[in-house]
């Protein structure tokens, strides 16, 4: 509770969390000022043994875990923070339905909601309920009551849009408006009264937390997933179309685009998650996974962009599709990123159309056109994402190899999630801790070189010793010596600051940068490190713009850096 969120107004950063959303604010119960549990849903079906092999369907499993939202989103990304709610075979969801699945967990959110359970640090009971369920789309339409195959009519749970009308209009102009309760209600009773009726404008049938609690709705509950939408989706489909096209134009060869994926040597987060070569029989998808295929995006302009024409519209396309998921991603809001993220997509759009006249887009071209307006309703859709929860299935995967027993194997999977939660809320603390380091040289400030003793009494005036170390990890985010930071801004762009040493003292984590001045290479969608100050400044880590450390590259005898996601300036 000590770590409660505080919907606090910090000038322009209007979408912070999820309590900046309009769904969430228009929700009287949840937003109402006495305190209340938020508690986010995550349901997905997975297997647990070789997907390949000949058991892959009969031990599919379908979980449902649960996060407390109340708390900061630095400590919902942990796993220990996620909790199991529910386990079930797949099959069993088919065969009885979700209303069946789900009744004992509806049950007890039906308490939750009428009694709510008793706080001993508050000394009374406290009432929540449900505030959004994380699902890839196929999830979300199967809970939520929607059709479920995406090749029919209305395949959108956000919009009551055709899907032969998504190649030639735009959410943007107004033509597929968010659906509506009144209208979902409608669509519920035209099927519930005409039993032939297959669905009514996309609605199969009703969300069973819709019908069971109060404060939850189908419509204002299962916000859109970025994870599956861009990087597992329209990401690998485009970059095979775009590559496809290039290569064809004798820009580069594919030998060439592999040996830049396996040699350009990439650093830190962006080495562990180095993309796998394509393969040479590419044609509708590249492959790879989430963080595989978002690097590739990012690292693309700096493997082949020096060899593509500046007016090339197939590398245009490529890098608005960079500027896109780095708007997506980004950890907060104005109206004006918004704004612009609505212009961005609009404008890919009319230009993939002119460059791909006979490529018909995927949905998720479609889902990706209501983000603008989803953000306003949900807060930055990147904290409500699936990635973290599906990092839990991979406990249950080790489970099954090393128990190698399949009898009641939920009971198995179950009982040993909860030894370890047990474990870990038996401990000092279920959270990781805030601060982790390996190894601090603890030193007089009179033994630390000149030009870091400066630095370092600019802010800390009266200090005798000074804790120093290379590598630090701060709320699950690493930083090492050489890094890049973003810190403010400098004449109209990002500020960066490359780490000399790292500072640890009471209150937390301090950096010794120096500081870069930079210029924006619109041909690579990155920022060129022109220059540094000699002299060196203490960052602390709440000053950072974004806390996500960066890599500098060498790109044609300049030191480059990319974004990893927008940063509000």
């Amino acid at each position: 509770m000590d770590n409660c969120e505080k919907n606090q107004d910090i000038g322009l950063l209007k979408y912070r969390t999820y309590r900046d959303g309009s769904f969430f604010k228009e929700n009287d119960f949840l937003s109402a000022a006495t305190f209340r549990i938020s508690i986010g849903l995550y349901i997905d079906d997975f297997e647990i043994c070789n997907p390949l092999g000949t058991s892959r369907k009969k031990h599919k499993v379908c979980a449902v875990y649960w996060v407390l939202s109340n708390i900061d989103q630095k400590f919902r990304s942990s796993l220990t923070s996620i909790n199991l709610a529910l386990l079930c075979k797949s099959v069993h969801v088919k065969e009885y339905g979700y209303n069946k699945i789900l009744e004992p967990l509806l049950k007890d959110l039906m308490t939750l909601e009428n009694q709510g359970v008793f706080v001993s640090k508050l000394e009374k009971a406290v009432q929540g309920s449900v505030h959004c369920v994380a699902a890839d789309n196929l999830g979300a339409h199967s809970l939520g009551g929607f059709v479920e195959s995406f090749s029919g009519h209305h395949i959108c749970r956000f919009c009551t849009g055709k899907r032969c009308e998504f190649q030639t209009k735009e959410v943007r102009s107004g033509a597929f408006k968010l659906r509506t309760k009144e209208e979902h209600l409608r669509h519920l009773q035209t099927v519930q009264e005409d039993p032939s009726l297959n669905n009514c404008c996309g609605v199969k049938k009703s969300c069973p937390l819709t019908e069971s609690l109060q404060y939850f709705h189908v419509l204002t509950g299962y916000p859109p997933d970025a994870l599956h939408d861009l990087l597992e989706g329209i990401v690998p489909v485009e970059v095979a179309l775009c590559l496809s096209k290039l290569i064809s134009k004798k820009y580069v060869t594919l030998k060439y685009v592999n040996e830049s994926i396996k040699k350009f040597p990439l650093k830190w987060s962006d080495k562990a998650d180095r993309p796998q070569p394509i393969n040479q029989n590419f044609s509708t998808s590249i492959g790879g996974n989430a963080h595989e295929n978002w690097t590739l995006l990012r690292m693309l302009p700096f493997f082949i962009g020096p060899k593509i024409p500046s007016d090339e519209p197939v590398w245009e396309i490529l890098l608005d599709l960079k500027d896109i998921v780095e708007l997506v991603m980004a950890s907060n809001h104005t109206e004006e990123t918004v704004s612009y993220l609505d212009f961005k997509i609009s404008h890919h759009k009319q230009q993939f159309q002119i460059v791909f006249p006979d490529v018909t887009m995927i949905p998720k071209y479609h889902f990706l056109e209501h983000y603008p307006e989803l953000i306003r309703c949900f807060g930055p859709l990147v904290a409500l994402w699936t990635m973290r929860f599906e990092g839990k299935h991979s406990f249950f995967k080790q489970v099954t190899r090393y128990t190698n027993c399949f009898r009641n194997i939920l009971l198995t999977l179950a009982t040993k999630h909860q030894l370890m939660m047990a474990y870990h809320f038996n401990s000092t603390s279920i959270l990781k801790p805030a601060l982790e380091v390996s190894h601090v040289s603890t030193l007089p400030i009179d033994l630390v070189k000149d030009e870091l003793q400066l630095a370092i009494k600019v802010k800390h005036a009266n200090i005798d010793n000074v804790h120093l170390t290379q590598r630090a990890s701060f709320y699950g985010t690493g930083y090492a010596v050489g890094m890049i930071l973003t810190v403010g801004s400098s004449d109209g762009l990002p500020a960066f600051v490359e780490i000399v040493q790292i500072l640890i003292e009471q209150k937390g984590l301090n950096f010794i940068a120096k500081k870069w001045k930079s210029w924006y290479t619109e041909h690579l969608r990155s920022y060129e490190l022109t220059s540094c100050q000699t002299e060196l400044i203490l960052v602390e880590h709440s000053e950072l713009a974004d806390y996500y450390p960066l890599a500098a590259y060498m790109v044609h005898g300049k030191r480059m850096v990319t974004l990893k996601r927008y940063v509000s300036i």
